[in-house]
């Protein structure tokens, strides 16, 4: 669920941990980390984020499907 060598936000942190004592699902703490992480704009990699209409960031939708099913 991290996104491994380009870091994380509290709510993929906190989404994980919630996961791990089943009080979410994956599919919910996947959810609130693509709702609530990444509010930081200098520290976002153009290369993985781009902003939406509404000029919030998030995950380029070609990492999306990679994060959504990881191939482990």
């Amino acid at each position: 669920m991290k996104y491994p060598k380009y870091g994380h936000a509290y709510a993929t942190d906190y989404g994980a941990r919630w996961t791990r004592h089943g009080l979410l699902t994956r599919k919910q703490a996947v959810g609130l980390a693509e709702q609530r992480d990444h509010a930081l704009e200098k520290l976002y990699n153009p290369e993985l984020f781009e902003k939406n209409e509404f000029g919030q960031w998030g995950l380029k939708k070609q990492f999306i499907e990679e994060r959504r099913n990881p191939k482990w």
